[in-house]
Formats: C-alpha cells, structure tokens, sequence
C-alpha cells in the first residue's frame, strides 16, 4: 500500500547508486526510507530526496522498510545553499530534528518549526544566532526538555532584574536565594529571561517574532546551546562544522 506524504529531508545516506533518506513528516514524524537508484544520473527521484528538502515523497512499506517511489520538489531552498552558514546552520537544526523528534508518530509543530527557520535562514530576516537559539529551546521543549522558566524555584519571584540559571536543572533561582551560586549557574538579565519564555510558551505563529540587543541576544545564544549539551549529553558533528566558520586563521 503507498502513502503519500510532504515531508523535510533531514539527512541523506549514499549507498552505493542509491540513497537512505531521513524524512520528518507531519503525520508521521521521523521515518527512514530507501530511495533506490537516487544517485544515478537522470534519476527521477534525485532532486526530490535531497538533503533540506521539502518534498511529497510516495512511499510503499515492505517487510520493516519504507521505499521511496516518487519523491518531488515542494521547496529546494535552492537559496540557502550559497550562504554557507546558513546552510551549515540548517544542517545542525536538521540534525538535532532527527535526534528529537519522535519517529512514526504524529509531529506537525516540530516540521513547522523547522520549516519556518530554513525560510528564515534562506531570507536572511533574522540573525542567525536568534534563529539556532529559538529551535534549540522549542525542540527541547517539545521532545520533553522544558525548562521551569515560571518564576524562581525557591520562593516563586516572577520579576526581577535578572536570575541564576542552573543547566543541570532547569531552573531559574533568583539572587536573594542563592547568594553563592554553583560553579554551572549562569546569570540572565531580564531580557534574556523573557526571551527564553517567550520561546517556550509563545504559539507557533508569534515564535519568531521578537528581537534582542546584541548582549542579550549572545547571552541567549550561549546559555541554550550550554542548556541543550547538558540535557542531551552529546554534541552534534554539526555544530562544531559550524563554529568553525567562525574561527579565524
């Protein structure tokens, strides 16, 4: 029986003349496929099963595999592949995507989360950093990972000038209740802490849309990458290909 479904390649594998695709759908979430002669010259199903695609894939399951049998082109984000960090940044998003999202089971908000940050990569409206710190935060929190951002975890202060942050935990403290912070405490100045709630609680069309001053937006960037190594204990190849681009010779 075939399905057919519209759906974000993540990752593609070459084997030999053909090619294993990592596909993120909305009624399916992750699903693996085998896209047989993809590699061959004048393949039908080249364009459609490459990496950072969005594309309707025909699939057909048998036995424990999916087989591609058509795949065409909804979005190539042909743009985006001339901005190399850009590119290198929606390569570390697809793979933290694969990494989170659930397989085989419904996962509509995390296609769409993703969606919206290669469009926003590939128009250039927004910086870099802000868009990486946003998917980070939001996939954590919908694969389970939100952190407690309410208000300090001791005696409940919503509002103040700033709070610890504690990776480990998850948690905000305010500084009248940790008068010496652990070595791991971070410091958040309000905007920042705004920030990171409005990117976990906002609905899905308003995530986006917000800015930072440049301190604020480098403290966000740094404490949701610290944040996302401590809670998934390994580090993507990704995005230290990433960092990369920016070390100087």
């Amino acid at each position: 029986m075939q399905q057919t479904l519209s759906g974000l390649i993540l990752r593609q594998r070459p084997q030999d003349d053909d090619r294993v695709i990592h596909l993120l759908t909305r009624e399916m979430g992750l699903i693996r496929a085998y896209a047989k002669g993809a590699r061959r010259p004048r393949s039908r199903l080249a364009a459609g099963t490459e990496a950072l695609c969005y594309s309707r894939v025909v699939l057909f399951k048998s036995k424990s595999w999916y087989y591609v049998d058509a795949a065409e082109v909804i979005d190539g984000f042909f743009a985006l592949r001339q901005n190399i960090t850009g590119l290198s940044l929606a390569a570390y998003l697809a793979e933290l995507a694969e990494n989170l999202a659930p397989e085989q089971a419904e996962a509509e908000e995390y296609l769409r989360l993703l969606l919206n940050a290669l469009h926003l990569l590939r128009q250039q409206s927004r910086e870099e950093g802000l868009i990486k710190a946003i998917v980070e935060l939001r996939l954590l929190t919908l694969s389970g990972y939100m952190p407690d951002l309410v208000a300090c975890s001791a005696c409940g202060l919503y509002d103040a000038a700033g709070f610890y942050f504690i990776p480990r935990r998850g948690e905000l403290i305010c500084a009248d209740c940790i008068p010496e912070p652990p070595p791991d405490a971070v410091w958040l100045r309000s905007a920042v802490v705004a920030a990171m709630r409005h990117i976990l609680y906002a609905a899905a069309d308003d995530l986006f849309a917000f800015k930072l001053g440049q301190q604020s937006l480098k403290e966000l960037v740094a404490v949701s990458e610290e944040y996302l190594m401590t809670q998934i204990e390994r580090r993507p190849r990704t995005l230290d290909f990433y960092h990369s681009l920016f070390i100087q010779p």
